[in-house]
């Protein structure tokens, strides 16, 4: 998906807020959406208070597949879902995005498998989205790599969350969940969980983190 100029050129393109003619992707509720093998690129222009519509690929419709795409350079967010369901988001690069990679808020029952995050500022985000899984992904190269707020119930299973300045896998307040069989190496801080009573925290790798560990 791109926008070209009237003669075709591309000049007009450019990254982020620099953009000359600004654009966005919006699903909106009651649609029907499958994106597959695609890329988008250079979507969204600015972030301020939710619904965050201007923010890049914005999904607020049940039931999407987002499979197999390549989503960078955009301006805030790679793939935002906003107060929907049961999306499955799996085997995307999602590279350079300005602040997120994957964020779901209020996105039940959604599940996040074998992506590609890198070089944005946090990696893959859940926040008041429970039941849902994040699934053998690799996150690196961000200021935090996964991060989950208020989803009771999520598992966290198979992902690598290495190089990242703040922390690799950070949980608060999100009771119940399971993290698993996860590798989190050279972060700040490894696997941090607060404030998530009846957590469970098996057969994880957290090595050469900064700070710490397991916390």
């Amino acid at each position: 998906f791109y926008i070209n100029s009237k003669d075709g050129s591309p000049s007009i393109i450019t990254n982020g807020d620099n953009t000359s003619a600004n654009y966005t992707f919006h699903v909106n509720s009651g649609s029907d959406f499958t994106m597959r093998n695609s890329e988008l690129h250079n979507c969204g222009y600015d972030w301020k208070e939710l619904p965050n519509k201007d923010a890049g690929l914005w999904i607020n419709t049940d039931n999407t597949i987002i499979e197999n795409n390549t989503i960078t350079n955009n301006y805030y967010v790679g793939a935002f879902f906003y107060q929907s369901v049961n999306h499955t988001v799996v085997n995307n690069i999602v590279n350079s995005n300005r602040w997120y990679g994957i964020r779901l808020i209020s996105s039940n029952n959604s599940r996040i498998i074998g992506n590609t995050v890198q070089s944005t500022i946090d990696g893959i985000t859940l926040s008041n989205s429970p039941n849902s899984d994040i699934l053998n992904n690799t996150v690196s190269s961000s200021d935090d790599g996964i991060v989950v707020s208020d989803s009771p119930f999520t598992l966290i299973t198979g992902n690598t969350a290495n190089s990242n300045g703040d922390g690799g896998i950070l949980v608060t307040s999100s009771p119940d969940c399971k993290i698993q069989h996860n590798t989190a190496n050279t972060n700040g801080d490894g696997i941090v969980v607060s404030s998530s009573a009846r957590a469970i925290i098996t057969n994880n790798i957290a090595n050469s983190n900064g700070d710490e560990g397991i916390y």
